[in-house]
């Protein structure tokens, strides 16, 4: 399984994907904001997936894609951007800079298989 970031300033929707994609077996590092999760990003080990909403505190998902595409290191690690609102994705990054969107509110077993396809793993019949 995966180890996956989740960038979520909101603590429900955050804590419903820790659940749903630990009790698939991956492992789940989550931050409430940009800044910590570019901090995170620092360490090691770095996660397989990152999940970034767009519309956070601090830093927003854009700057935090923007920087990840700009990193040596890390730009070939998957993002998926998460949004809840049509205004974001007006200036949402370029369609190269991230491998999914997925509309809040979203159906777990998307968000799962998405997590299987971009790790390797196989996908769950919905």
């Amino acid at each position: 399984m995966a180890l996956v970031m989740i960038m979520e300033d909101e603590p429900n929707i955050a804590l419903v994907l820790e659940i749903a994609l630990t009790e698939e077996g991956n492992e789940v590092i989550s931050v409430r904001n940009g800044f910590l999760g570019l901090e995170r990003l620092k360490q090691k080990p770095e996660p397989e997936i990152i999940f970034v909403d767009l519309n956070m505190p601090v830093l927003s998902g854009r700057a935090v894609i923007e920087y990840i595409n700009s990193a040596p290191n890390l730009r070939h690690i998957p993002v998926v951007i998460l949004t809840g609102s049509l205004p974001d994705l007006d200036d949402k990054p370029p369609r190269g800079s991230y491998q999914a969107l997925i509309n809040k509110p979203f159906d777990l077993d998307e968000v799962i298989n998405m997590v299987n396809v971009l790790s390797g793993g196989r996908q769950k019949a919905v």
